[in-house]
């Protein structure tokens, strides 16, 4: 089991070829680069050097014991059964590195979480949604018709697509099918409530990303103001982790956020901050 961010690595590695047609031997002579186009848009980045690809196992044991609560999130770009295994994997190297106390795993792949749960039971994990999830749930009616058992847990008649996605969220009806405790939600999908609905049921919540430095799948890009407004909702609704491209920049306005608005810190009573680096991707996490 490997740490890394793209299906195809040339974007990080130069070389043209999805990481799944290579064997660990292969992938251990590769190197990311020092120069790497962050956004796929052609804005580059130069770093201090190369470094070689990691083992999951190897990563989990460099942050074990540490002051940290990592998010592995195992990579999917769309659900698909034929790599259900990598759940039972990525289970199996959390086992055997003692590191489960640290870190929630997610996916946007319901089949790896479910394998992953069958083989460590108990693990804290969840669903992953984006904002453009509803594209790939078709036509509300035909869902409903399908699966009535929704339909008749329903507390609103969802009218479109959005709405009934949002439904599905809070509902939590991937989360019972695969026995989740936490739930990843894009920032786009949270409403004032969503947070504490998701801890009434006992889960934590996680959003993400702030400060993203690729925007290509960015339905409505934030300016500076949105991002601070969005952070104080964030902030004083108590969600349990933010991911971000930028820790430093998020922390400081944590930080300032802290200053300006002392009577929502207090009422809040937040968790301390901690800051993660991804190594698959060079991006940065904050967890509060």
């Amino acid at each position: 089991m490997v740490v890394f961010h793209d299906e195809d690595m040339e974007r990080l590695t130069g070389v043209k070829k999805n990481i799944t047609e290579l064997t660990w031997d292969e992938i251990s002579q590769l190197k990311y680069k020092k120069v790497v186009d962050v956004t796929g848009n052609g804005q580059m980045r130069e770093y201090e050097s190369e470094q070689p690809i990691s083992l999951l196992e190897d990563v989990l044991n460099e942050f074990k014991g540490k002051d940290f609560i990592l998010d592995v999130e195992l990579k999917a770009y769309k659900p698909m059964y034929s790599r259900r295994h990598v759940g039972t994997e990525t289970a199996k190297v959390i086992r055997a590195t003692g590191t489960a106390s640290q870190l929630v795993v997610t996916s946007f792949d319901f089949f790896m979480l479910h394998t992953l749960e069958n083989e460590y039971p108990g693990l804290e994990s969840g669903f992953a949604y984006d904002d453009g999830f509803a594209a790939s749930l078709g036509q509300s009616n035909t869902w409903f018709e399908m699966t009535p058992e929704i339909a008749a847990e329903k507390h609103l008649q969802p009218h479109n697509d959005e709405s009934f996605l949002h439904f599905i969220i809070e509902a939590n009806i991937v989360g019972k099918i695969i026995g989740s405790t936490v739930v990843n939600l894009e920032y786009t999908l949270l409403d004032d409530d969503t947070v504490q609905k998701f801890h009434k049921k006992g889960m934590a919540v996680g959003t993400y990303t702030l400060y993203a430095e690729d925007l290509r799948t960015v339905k409505k890009p934030l300016n500076e103001e949105q991002y601070l407004n969005l952070i104080s909702n964030l902030f004083v609704q108590r969600v349990d982790w933010i991911e971000t491209d930028d820790a430093p920049r998020l922390i400081k306005d944590l930080e300032n956020l802290k200053k300006k608005h002392p009577e929502k810190v207090d009422s809040t009573k937040p968790k301390q901050e901690k800051t993660i680096e991804k190594k698959d991707n060079k991006c940065k996490c904050i967890v509060c």
